[in-house]
């Protein structure tokens, strides 16, 4: 629209209210009329003045300030668009997918042989995706070790606490192992195949699976059912006689030793366990 077609256009309105000031209206009308009339007045040379903005000198357009562009906004009943800020804030999501399927490559190929491209490739994320969650593999195998350790030894806790025989218990501690194993099979071979290389790096307040298994063999010994020895050795000799068939059925060749379908060997794994504690 030009300049002349916009006046043209204001005048229209303020014909009307001339033709009132001319007439015989009495004087608080006309007064009124008058009022009337100079703010419309006053509105068109506003007006006008923002049409010929452009045409001012640089100086007098430097004093306006430009329209910025408003941030976009959702209508209603979407979401807001994304921005560079909410498409780098990691989807919590992301993390358990990455969690499970780093347990998974460390299971299957162990953690030195794992790479971080593994990790994200099973994931189904970019590797910048972990690196938002995670500052390195490290990072994601001590997390992964030690909330297993964390659950591991509250089990065992329970059964320690139990109102039953220390035989009984010690019988109880061997069937949990297993069915830890069994219900938790790539996090149990992590962390026993790993228990070396990750056991120090955890927090001094954690709570370790030979710890409460000791406090079972110390109760056992002081009852009279578990043999003269030191208890932690005991406990370590009893854990690692559950342990390392595990062992075998993770890293032996296919076929020499099923556990997790097969309990079969359950007894016998029990029997030798407990009569490294002198118990028969």
């Amino acid at each position: 629209m030009t300049l002349n077609a916009d006046k043209a256009n204001t005048m229209a309105v303020l014909r009307p209210q001339v033709r009132l000031t001319q007439g015989s209206e009495p004087g608080p009308a006309r007064f009124t009329t008058l009022i009337q009339r100079s703010r419309a007045v006053a509105a068109y040379s506003e007006y006008s003045l923002a049409l010929a903005q452009p045409c001012l000198p640089d100086q007098a357009q430097s004093a306006v300030e430009p329209i910025r562009p408003r941030a976009p906004t959702a209508s209603r009943g979407q979401s807001a668009p994304a921005t560079k800020d909410s498409e780098e804030m990691p989807r919590p999501s992301q993390r358990g997918a990455i969690l499970e399927a780093a347990l998974e490559c460390f299971a299957d190929q162990g953690y030195d042989a794992t790479r971080v491209k593994h990790i994200a490739d099973r994931a189904g994320v970019a590797e910048s995706a972990m690196y938002r969650h995670f500052p390195s593999k490290e990072a994601i195998a001590q997390e992964l070790y030690a909330a297993f350790i964390s659950r591991y030894a509250e089990s065992l806790k329970k059964l320690a606490k139990a109102d039953v025989s220390p035989k009984a218990k010690l019988s109880g501690i061997v069937h949990l192992i297993l069915d830890t194993y069994r219900s938790e099979p790539a996090a149990f071979t992590f962390v026993v195949i790993n228990t070396n290389h990750r056991l120090p790096k955890l927090p001094k307040n954690t709570a370790y699976p030979l710890d409460v298994i000791e406090a079972v063999v110390a109760e056992g010994q002081r009852a009279g059912v578990v043999r003269a020895g030191q208890p932690n050795l005991l406990a370590a000799i009893l854990l690692g006689a559950i342990q390392q068939p595990v062992v075998l059925a993770t890293l032996g060749s296919e076929g020499a030793l099923n556990l997790l379908q097969d309990h079969t060997h359950d007894r016998t794994i029990e029997a030798a366990a407990l009569a490294a504690l002198g118990i028969t």
